[in-house]
């Protein structure tokens, strides 16, 4: 009887320690997993956020395209108001436009390049 008692403690302390690993491996597995959804989940936050500047981005260059569309839509070709120092001055002052907007997209795009 006490040498099945022996061999029950032996088993019982072996079980124990496979518990022990186990629960380690197990442990370990779980931070890992919690470790990659945090940062995954900053890294949604970051895409929003550059989604989010884009978008404004393109708005505003949206703007601007279509405020140049009305202008020339509403002047006729006979007049007088068309000078080529006109034409310059607006699609100078567009091309900065569209460089200012577009420059927070320009590095965000190559950021991730």
């Amino acid at each position: 009887m006490e040498e099945l008692r022996v061999d029950m403690g032996k088993e019982v302390a072996g079980i124990s320690h496979d518990f022990s690993i186990i629960h380690t491996k197990v442990y370990i597995i779980v931070a890992a997993i919690t470790n990659v959804v945090k940062w995954y989940q900053s890294l949604i936050l970051k895409v929003d956020k550059i989604a989010e500047v884009d978008t404004q981005s393109f708005s505003k260059v949206e703007a601007s395209l279509i405020n140049l569309n009305d202008l020339v839509s509403k002047i006729g070709s006979s007049s007088s108001l068309i000078t080529p120092d006109s034409l310059f001055q607006k699609f100078d002052a567009l091309e900065s436009t569209l460089k200012a907007e577009l420059a927070p997209f320009v590095t965000s795009c190559s950021d991730h390049l």
